[in-house]
């Protein structure tokens, strides 16, 4: 594993300066927010979700062992989070949303990718994906992550989150060309 840029500023809060902790959240509070926007689609709950991320990554440091990057921990519980929030809403029944949003993503990439006329089709298409099939792939295309840092990030293998990838695209291939 490539050494972690954030671990000196990692080191640094630890050590009790706590304005360094502001340094890791202006250098992933787009990224979170965007994936949080992803999995979640709700523009409203959004900000809410992101800033109880970063409060749970700066009282739970500590636990930060070091296996994984930061950038993989804290998308760790991005996740989590995600995860709790959709569980919470289909348990109180609230419609799901289906909003795209390039927060993240250079949209000059995303239209030379896949078109104007696709994006929405795609974004409805990611929506309807089994939830390990739309993490894995938000967190691989959107996210850049790589299928080590998704699999530690999921707590799945770097093979789970290949096979999980490939039938997301799959799946997301099919419904493309029924429209």
């Amino acid at each position: 594993m490539s050494a972690d840029p954030d671990i000196g500023v990692v080191d640094a809060v630890l050590r009790g300066d706590d304005e360094a902790f502001e340094q890791l959240v202006l250098r992933y509070q787009k990224p979170i927010l965007g994936l949080i926007l992803r999995m979640c689609g709700d523009p409203g709950e959004a900000p809410d979700i992101a800033q109880r991320v970063f409060l749970k990554a700066y009282t739970k440091l500590q636990t930060f062992r070091r296996r994984s990057s930061f950038k993989t921990w804290l998308y760790s519980i991005a996740m989590n989070l995600c995860r709790n929030e959709l569980r919470r809403r289909k348990r109180w029944g609230y419609p799901q949303q289906i909003e795209e949003t390039s927060v993240g993503v250079d949209p000059a990439v995303e239209d030379g990718l896949i078109g104007n006329e696709r994006r929405q089709l795609l974004a409805d298409g990611v929506e309807l994906l089994p939830p390990m099939q739309k993490a894995v792939l938000v967190l691989r295309i959107y996210q850049e992550l790589s299928f080590q840092e998704i699999g530690r990030t999921l707590g799945i293998s770097e093979n789970s989150a290949k096979v999980n990838f490939h039938y997301a695209v799959r799946r997301l291939r099919e419904k493309l060309k029924e429209r």
